[in-house]
C-alpha cells in the first residue's frame, strides 16, 4: 500500500510483486490472488492475476487502485496468495494491513449548513441558523460543535466561540435546524464570516486549527443604523418651564386662619425634589424658584416658554399677574396647580376657563381623562402601551391629621362653552363638599354642585394664542404618592404609577401655542430643538455645531436654563459632543439670545456622527438646518402700535370711554418708553393690557390683534430691563 492510514473515501493503491528469487532456474506460471478484508474479516475486494513463467531473478509488479466508499473505520488486511498450478511449489500467503480512520478523526462525511442575513446593525443580534448531517463511516457520538466568527479581511477572531454543545447522530441522519443569536460587534461596513465547526478526535498536542474542522460558513456585513435627526419639532418639543413655589420669609402668613385651620407648613423642599425626579426623567428643561422676586425676574428673562405655579403660592402682585396673563395670551403655557390654599390666585383659573367655587373631598382619587371637546384636541389621552393604559392616574384624598379641607381638590366651575373639561373625578362617593357663594350673575347655585356625578379635575380653554391649564388637585402630592413618598434613585427603573404620571406630565407640558410666531423682539431667547434618535443597540457619539448670527449670545443647552460663563456666551460658533444611549430618543434644546438689532438672523445647526477611538476621530455630517428669525425693533413695534391706536375712533367691541382711557394710558406709556424707564413702561403696558382685556374682542378682531402687538412690545421691554439690571433684585 502507498500509506498506512486512509480516510473513509480514499483510494488505496495496492501493489502486487511476483519475483523469481532463484538465480539459475526458471519459475513456472503462477496465479496470484489479492483479497481485501474489512475489520470484521469479510472479503470486500478480490483480484486474481495470472503470470507467465519468470526467468531467474526476474520480477513483475502490478498496481491496483481500490476506492474506499464510506469504509468503516478500523484495521484492514490485504492478503496475497501465490499458487503454482503445476504443483511445483506450495501456496504462499503474504499479508499487509492499513487503518481506515474514523470520521471523528478526519471529519470526512460530517457536513452541515449555516445561514445568516446579509447585513446586521452593529450592536443588534443576528440569527445564525445551523444544521449538521452525518454522511460519515460511523455513528457520531457527542461531537463538540461550535461557531466562530472572524474578520473576513484579516482572518482575526472576533469575540469568543459560540458553543453549540455536543451532537450525537447516527450515520445518514441530520440534526434539526437550530438558531443561535449573536450580539454583533464591529465597525461600519466590516464583513464577518461565521464558521460552523466540529471537533475532531485528535491528540491533545494538536493545534486548535487541526482539532476543529469547518463544515460550513456564511458571511454578513456589519452596518451602523442611521441616527435619525429631526429639526421639525419646534412646535412639539417641551420648552423650558419656570416653576414657582413660595418659600420667602413669612410666606405662610397668607395661609393662616382659613376654615378651622391655622397653616404653618415648612418650605416645600421635599415637594421640589419629588417634582424634579419626574422632570429629569422626561427630559424637560426647568428652573425652580422660591421667592416672588425671583419668579418675576426669570419671567422677564424670556428664556421660558411655560410657567407652572405650585399650590400654596401667595397672591401674585397685580403687575406680576398682568405680566404672566399677557405671556399666556401671547401663547406661552400656563399651568396652575391647585393644591393646598391656592384660591389666592383664582384669577389664573379663569384664564383656563374655570371659576373657583370651593373644595370637594372624594373617597376615590382616580383622575379620568376625557375625550376632545369644545373644539380643542384632547389634553390628556390614554397611553397606547397596554400595561400603562390600565394604570390609573391617582391623586391624594383625605389625610389624617390635616386641617379641615387641606389638600382637598378644588371645585372648578366651567365658565363658557369654550372650556374643555379634560379630566374628571368620580363624585359617586364624595365624603364632603364646601361650596363658596359666588355673586356673579352667571354662577351656578350651590345646590347644583351637590347633584353632580363628576367634578372637573383638569380644565383648559383658548386664551389669545395660548391655552392655559388649571388643575383641581395637588400635583406634587400626586407625584409623591406615585413615588411612594420616596425620592427615586437616578438609575432606578420607573414603576407603572410613575410612568403613568410621566406620560401625563409630558402632555401637560407640551406646547399649546395656537398660532406660530412670525417675528421676535430684540435680544429674545430662542430655542432650536434637535431630536436625535439612536435606533441601534450601541451607544453613538454625535457632534453638534451651532453657527450664531452676529450679535447673538449663546445661552447653552437645556433651553438656556443653566448658567454658563460670560466668555462662553460671546462665541460665534459652538461645538460640543454628546453620547446617545442605545435605542433611545432625546431632544437637545439649544438656546441663544438673538441680536439686539433688527433684521433676519440665521442660525445654522449641524449634526455629525463621530467615529474612531481616543483622539483619532472623524466626523460625518448627518443633517444640517438653517433657522431664520425675524427681529423687529421695539421702536418699530411701538410706533406701529401708537399709530393704530391713535387712528382708532370707534369699535363694536369697545365703548367711547374705553377707547378714551386706552389712548390716555398710551400717552403715559409713550412718556416712560421714550425716556427708557423700563420698569414704569412695563407697569403702564400692564394697564393698557387691562384696557384691551376688558374689551369684547369677539366683536372686533382689531382688539385681539392689538393686544398681541402690545404683548410683543411688553415682552421686549421686559427683556431689555432684565438685561439692563443684570441680576439686581426687583420688586416682586
Amino acid at each position: 500500500m502507498d500509506k498506512t492510514q486512509y480516510q473513509a473515501g480514499d483510494s488505496v493503491n495496492i501493489t502486487s510483486r511476483l519475483q523469481n528469487t532463484a538465480s539459475n532456474e526458471i519459475a513456472t506460471a503462477r496465479t496470484v490472488t489479492l483479497e481485501l478484508l474489512d475489520p470484521s474479516g469479510q472479503i470486500i475486494w478480490t483480484q486474481i492475476s495470472n503470470y507467465d513463467a519468470l526467468s531467474p531473478n526476474a520480477l513483475f509488479d502490478k498496481t491496483f487502485s481500490v476506492v474506499l466508499s464510506q469504509a468503516v473505520a478500523g484495521n484492514y488486511i490485504v492478503r496475497s496468495t501465490q499458487h503454482a498450478p503445476d504443483g511445483s511449489q506450495a501456496d504462499q500467503t503474504v499479508t499487509r494491513s492499513f487503518n481506515v480512520l474514523s470520521s471523528t478523526q478526519t471529519g470526512l462525511g460530517i457536513g452541515g449548513q449555516i445561514q445568516s442575513p446579509s447585513t446586521v446593525d452593529s450592536g443588534n443580534a443576528i440569527p445564525l441558523k445551523w444544521q449538521l448531517n452525518n454522511q460519515s463511516n460511523i455513528d457520531l457520538n457527542a461531537v463538540n460543535t461550535r461557531i466562530i466568527l472572524i474578520d473576513a479581511d484579516t482572518g482575526s477572531a472576533i469575540g469568543t466561540p459560540i458553543s453549540l454543545g455536543s451532537q450525537t447522530l447516527v450515520k445518514g441522519a441530520s440534526t434539526t435546524q437550530q438558531t443561535v443569536q449573536w450580539m454583533s460587534v464591529g465597525n461600519a461596513d466590516q464583513r464577518i464570516m461565521a464558521l460552523l465547526q466540529v471537533e475532531l478526535d485528535k491528540p491533545t498536542t494538536a493545534t486548535e486549527q487541526d482539532r476543529w474542522k469547518t463544515v460550513s460558513s456564511t458571511s454578513f456585513k456589519v452596518s451602523l443604523p442611521p441616527i435619525k435627526v429631526s429639526f421639525d419639532e419646534l412646535q412639539k418639543a417641551s420648552k423650558p418651564v419656570l416653576i414657582y413655589y413660595s418659600c420667602h420669609e413669612g410666606w405662610w402668613d397668607v395661609l393662616s386662619g382659613w376654615v378651622q385651620g391655622k397653616y404653618d407648613y415648612a418650605c416645600f423642599d421635599e415637594r421640589e425634589r419629588q417634582v424634579k425626579s419626574y422632570l429629569d426623567r422626561i427630559n424637560v428643561p426647568y428652573t425652580m424658584v422660591k421667592e416672588p422676586w425671583q419668579f418675576r425676574d426669570k419671567l422677564h428673562s424670556g428664556v421660558y416658554g411655560q410657567y407652572w405655579l405650585l399650590g400654596a403660592v401667595e397672591q401674585l402682585s397685580p403687575h406680576t399677574y398682568k405680566e404672566i396673563r399677557e405671556s399666556a395670551y401671547l401663547g406661552n403655557n400656563l399651568l396652575t396647580d391647585n393644591g393646598l390654599i391656592s384660591w389666592q390666585n383664582s384669577k389664573l383659573m379663569a384664564l383656563a376657563g374655570s371659576r373657583y367655587r370651593g373644595r370637594v373631598l372624594l373617597s376615590n382619587g382616580t383622575i379620568t381623562p376625557q375625550p376632545a371637546s369644545a373644539n380643542l384636541p384632547a389634553l390628556l389621552t390614554k397611553p397606547s402601551d397596554s400595561n400603562l393604559s390600565v394604570t390609573p392616574l391617582l391623586t391624594t384624598t383625605a389625610r389624617k391629621g390635616q386641617s379641615f379641607t387641606a389638600n382637598w381638590p378644588v371645585l372648578l366651575e366651567p365658565l363658557t362653552d369654550a372650556t374643555q373639561t379634560s379630566a374628571t373625578f368620580d363624585a359617586a362617593k364624595k365624603l364632603g363638599i364646601w361650596v363658596e357663594l359666588s355673586l356673579d350673575l352667571d354662577a351656578k347655585p350651590i345646590s347644583y354642585f351637590h347633584q353632580l356625578r363628576s367634578y372637573t379635575a383638569v380644565s383648559t380653554a383658548p386664551y389669545g394664542r395660548g391655552q392655559p391649564v388649571a388643575l383641581a388637585f395637588d400635583l406634587p402630592a400626586s407625584l409623591a404618592a406615585a413615588n411612594a413618598g420616596q425620592i427615586p434613585l437616578p438609575a432606578s427603573v420607573a414603576t407603572p404609577p410613575q410612568k403613568r404620571w410621566d406620560y401625563a406630565l409630558t402632555e401637560l407640558l407640551a406646547p399649546r401655542q395656537r398660532v406660530e410666531r412670525s417675528s421676535y423682539v430684540p435680544s429674545e431667547p430662542v430655542h432650536v430643538p434637535v431630536t436625535l434618535e439612536n435606533q441601534s443597540s450601541q451607544a453613538r457619539t454625535l457632534q453638534i455645531d451651532i453657527e450664531l448670527p452676529s450679535g447673538a449670545r449663546w445661552l447653552g443647552r437645556q433651553g438656556g436654563t443653566q448658567t454658563i460663563p460670560a466668555s462662553a456666551q460671546t462665541q460665534s460658533k459652538v461645538s460640543y459632543q454628546l453620547t446617545i444611549p442605545p435605542n433611545s430618543k432625546v431632544t437637545e434644546m439649544v438656546a441663544l439670545r438673538l441680536p439686539a438689532q433688527g433684521g433676519t438672523s440665521v442660525v445654522r445647526t449641524t449634526v455629525s456622527g463621530v467615529s474612531g477611538i481616543g483622539t483619532v476621530t472623524t466626523t460625518t455630517q448627518l443633517a444640517q438646518q438653517e433657522n431664520r428669525f425675524l427681529v423687529r425693533t421695539l421702536d418699530e413695534r411701538f410706533n406701529l402700535f401708537k399709530q393704530t391706536i391713535k387712528s382708532w375712533n370707534s369699535s363694536n367691541g369697545a365703548s367711547w370711554l374705553e377707547l378714551t382711557k386706552l389712548k390716555t394710558d398710551l400717552l403715559l406709556l409713550d412718556t416712560y418708553y421714550s425716556h427708557g424707564h423700563w420698569e414704569l413702561a412695563i407697569l403702564q403696558a400692564g394697564h393698557i393690557s387691562d384696557d384691551l382685556a376688558a374689551m369684547r374682542s369677539a366683536k372686533d378682531s382689531r382688539i385681539g390683534a392689538n393686544r398681541i402687538e402690545l404683548d410683543e412690545l411688553l415682552r421686549g421691554m421686559e427683556i431689555s430691563w432684565y438685561l439692563q439690571r443684570n441680576g439686581q433684585r426687583i420688586t416682586p
